[in-house]
């Protein structure tokens, strides 16, 4: 039987608009779902695709362990200010 520490569930990216996009809520879905699963438990959620300060509380309160953010990260090219904002929404939710 295979053993699995880590699932990746992605969107495509560039189909991400807003918050409520279909594909992203879906990808929600898959992973509150999965999360609830018989032989999952110990699994690392990884969300990936579209992640942004608009909607990254709809991802950890879906149960994501991890996230991939690229483009929340670099757009306006305000780096700096992008992550520390993003590591501000994560800490809140977390507490």
């Amino acid at each position: 039987m295979a053993s699995y520490n880590e699932i990746s569930v992605t969107t495509l990216a560039r189909l991400v608009g807003t918050p409520d996009c279909p594909i992203l809520l879906d990808v929600l879905r898959k992973i509150s779902e999965g999360k609830g699963q018989p032989g999952l438990e110990g699994v690392s959620w990884v969300a990936d695709g579209g992640i942004s300060s608009e909607n990254i509380q709809q991802v950890v309160e879906a149960g994501a362990d991890q996230l991939v953010i690229g483009r929340g990260i670099y757009k306006n090219g305000k780096i700096k200010q992008n992550m520390e904002e993003i590591r501000q929404l994560i800490t809140s939710i977390s507490q």
